[in-house]
């Protein structure tokens, strides 16, 4: 099956405490963890039945706050870096391969939300681990030319009761992810994806009583579900959606 760029292919939760994470994940949400043998050292990943959703690492290269990064697959990681810093973004780290996993780069869009440009080792078709994934942004519209010129992406405007609501749009008219202005000016401008769930507010319970906090509290959106946003126990920030009945 060809490999279909333009899809967030893979989740990467960075914490300084990994064994924690290994309790808050699977006790919050019912997933699993196993580890991978990576050579120098064993990789954790969360899964879920027989999917895998992501993996856990320790920050690299100094102190980070706790976090969710999101690779976004593209067919060229090289030619995407150039285009990052011509549309005003940042390249954080020259582009570097992992062998058998791929190539790979991380760059921040003009207001600094972060991300990994990725390309597979093998042209294998990827699955979305997430749900969703949405850009809180300083302001939504001012990024949109940034992620069509690095992304190849186009955009379909909706209204919310939030505010204006942009999806990115590949080619073949699948959505990569969501962009709006954040509702929060104090929020640092981030990529949050969005865990499904069979029951949000359970969830968000279950998250308080391991240790994490409810960031958002549940609410409905028409045609699209129940959703909530919670930090876990070390503070990385992620949401949770119950989907709408399709």
């Amino acid at each position: 099956m060809a490999y279909q760029f333009g899809s967030f292919v893979w989740h990467e939760l960075v914490v300084p405490d990994i064994d924690k994470a290994k309790r808050f994940y699977p006790e919050t949400l019912g997933w699993g963890t196993t580890e991978m043998d990576m050579g120098d050292f064993m990789y954790t990943m969360l899964t879920e039945g027989e999917s895998t959703k992501g993996g856990v690492v320790n920050p690299q290269g100094g102190p980070q706050p706790p976090h969710w990064a999101n690779y976004l697959s593209v067919d060229d990681v090289d030619a995407a870096v150039a285009r990052v810093e011509k549309a005003g973004g940042k390249v954080l780290a020259p582009a570097f391969d992992v062998p058998t996993v791929g190539r790979m780069a991380p760059v921040a869009d003009p207001q600094g939300a972060t991300l990994y440009l990725f390309k597979g080792a093998n042209d294998d078709d990827e699955t979305e681990r997430m749900h969703w994934n949405e850009l809180w942004a300083k302001d939504a519209e001012a990024v949109l030319d940034f992620y069509k010129a690095v992304a190849n992406v186009t955009v379909e405007e909706m209204e919310m009761p939030t505010g204006k609501y942009y999806v990115l749009k590949t080619d073949d008219d699948r959505s990569l992810g969501g962009v709006m202005t954040s509702p929060d000016p104090k929020v640092p401008p981030m990529w949050l994806p969005y865990i499904s769930v069979e029951d949000t507010d359970a969830t968000l319970t279950r998250a308080e009583q391991n240790g994490g906090k409810v960031i958002a509290k549940p609410q409905d959106v028409e045609g699209v579900g129940r959703f909530g946003i919670i930090a876990d126990d070390q503070g990385a920030v992620v949401g949770v959606i119950k989907p709408a009945a399709r």
